[in-house]
């Protein structure tokens, strides 16, 4: 059972991750700007949402571009941009935590 089986590369899983997290990012920031509020603290977390994303696409196209060229890529660098997706995702909860509509 277990021969037929492939085994894809930590890249392409951080890849993947970093793909959903940039599209989750990108669902929120949309949301958030048709959904302008009072909170004090909203536009801060707006703008640094839009920071991390900004942050986050750029990796996201650095190893986008390093897979495709099928370079090897180091574990330091792969932690760091799972931790990098793991920020925005806790930037995002923040962000929906802010919304009255969302919490």
């Amino acid at each position: 059972l277990a021969s037929d089986l492939r085994r894809v590369s930590r890249e392409k899983i951080v890849l993947a991750e970093l793909r959903e997290t940039r599209s989750l990012a990108q669902d929120s920031l949309e949301e958030s700007r048709e959904n302008s509020f009072s909170c004090p603290n909203w536009q801060s977390a707006q703008e640094q949402l839009h920071s991390l994303y900004e942050q986050l696409s750029e990796s996201y196209n650095e190893l986008e571009e390093a897979v495709s060229d099928k370079l090897v890529v180091s574990r330091e660098a792969l932690d760091r941009w799972q931790k990098e997706a793991s920020q925005v995702l806790a930037q995002i909860t923040h962000l929906n935590s802010l919304s009255p509509s969302l919490a």
